[in-house]
């Protein structure tokens, strides 16, 4: 199997886990990012990107902040943990992974990094 072929089908999971917690979800072809986009019952806007790997390139990251501040969503990282479906936002995303300057993106709050029920 393919990584795209591979990621194709983690985005297609967590697709239809969004919609069984009762969200309308938007696919981008392409490759685009995000990869999901997600509207609540109550017009919550969520950003998904899907990550098999659960490696996040800077570049990315740099522009989920940039959509959060325009679009006034949050953003998650969804991933695989042993085999398991996990969300996180942005900002546990980075502390979980290590990154150093990760404290940034969570405006400064010293919050434990925790998975997310979307």
């Amino acid at each position: 199997m393919s990584n795209y072929q591979r990621g194709y089908e983690f985005e297609q999971r967590t697709r239809k886990y969004l919609q069984s917690l009762g969200y309308t979800v938007w696919r981008q072809g392409k490759s685009a990012f995000p990869d999901l986009i997600a509207v609540g019952k109550e017009g919550t806007l969520k950003l998904v990107e899907c990550k098999t790997d659960g490696r996040i390139d800077w570049d990315e990251i740099l522009a989920a902040k940039i959509l959060m501040e325009r679009t006034k969503s949050e953003f998650f990282m969804a991933f695989k943990d042993k085999r398991k479906l996990r969300f996180m936002r942005l900002g546990d995303y980075l502390k979980f992974r290590g990154w150093k300057n990760a404290r940034k993106y969570r405006n400064g709050e010293k919050e434990k990094c925790k998975l997310e029920k979307i």
